[in-house]
């Protein structure tokens, strides 16, 4: 994320530029974690909320590559579709303070997340 906003910028390390930015949450975020199988990006932010990003909303395993075809975190000769995902596959709002911690269960890969509230919340949740 950025400092003092609420977006997600992906950089490929092969690049100097940014080759994908959107909006995910009204302040800081403060967590990032990709699922086991590459599919879901989970965020976290100090707005108190989770948001579940569907990789494959931007992503294609077959078409004409978009502007940023160089991303391609699944080894499957995908393509992007586009450079903005219109809005998170799942956003939870449960957490009473800011998001800090997000992981995925290593072992049942993208079925269960696990999140972390701030000092305030004091919370491990399971989604």
């Amino acid at each position: 994320g950025t400092r003092n906003s609420g977006d997600i910028l992906l950089y490929d390390v092969r690049q100097k530029d940014c080759i994908i930015s959107f909006q995910s949450h009204r302040q800081e975020v403060c967590g990032l974690k990709w699922c086991p199988n590459g599919r879901y990006l989970a965020s976290g932010s100090n707005d108190n909320t989770v948001c579940v990003w569907d990789f494959h909303q931007w992503y294609s395993t077959s078409g004409t590559a978009g502007s940023f075809s160089s991303l391609l975190p699944p080894a499957d000769g995908g393509v992007i579709k586009s450079n903005t995902p219109t809005k998170p596959l799942w956003h939870f709002k449960d957490h009473k303070a800011a998001v800090k911690a997000v992981a995925w269960c290593p072992w049942e890969g993208s079925k269960v997340l696990a999140t972390g509230g701030g000092h305030s919340d004091g919370y491990l949740r399971f989604w």
